[in-house]
């Protein structure tokens, strides 16, 4: 029956941390620093150029999905990717608020608006990347 077989390759690399294991100034950080820098990032990219922003956004999705992966549960990667998700999208208004042209790709209006649809895209994500440690921490 080779084709009702399933064939896994080895796992080679362990899995990161667990977040709550790390130090609390690490996972300030991580949930709040680096996802509000990053939005921050992606909110200059919004007037300068509009593949900047769609490579920017691409890069902070797969983010998110890895960030939840550092929790045990889909709850709880969610809860982590929607306030990840509230400082990225606070970054991006804070930085096209400092910018002087206009946004190129079209964002809700009026954009102070784009904070709430990215918690819930995060919490997506967040949820994806835990659903995935659970099943990685099952099969090991």
């Amino acid at each position: 029956m080779i084709g009702k077989e399933r064939y896994r390759l080895p796992v080679a690399m362990q899995p990161p941390p667990l977040l709550s294991s790390l130090p609390g100034p690490t996972q300030a950080s991580l949930v709040l620093i680096v996802p509000l820098l990053f939005g921050a990032v992606c909110g200059f990219l919004l007037s300068e150029s509009e593949a900047g922003w769609w490579i920017g956004n691409a890069i902070a999705a797969v983010g998110g999905i890895a960030g939840g992966y550092e929790h045990a549960t889909p709850r709880s990667g969610a809860a982590r990717g929607a306030l990840a998700g509230l400082m990225f999208g606070v970054g991006i208004v804070l930085a096209d608020a400092i910018t002087a042209a206009g946004p190129i790709p079209h964002t809700p209006e009026p954009i102070v608006l784009l904070p709430a649809v990215i918690v819930i895209v995060g919490a997506a994500f967040g949820a994806l990347g835990g659903r995935l440690r659970a099943r990685h921490e099952a099969q090991a």
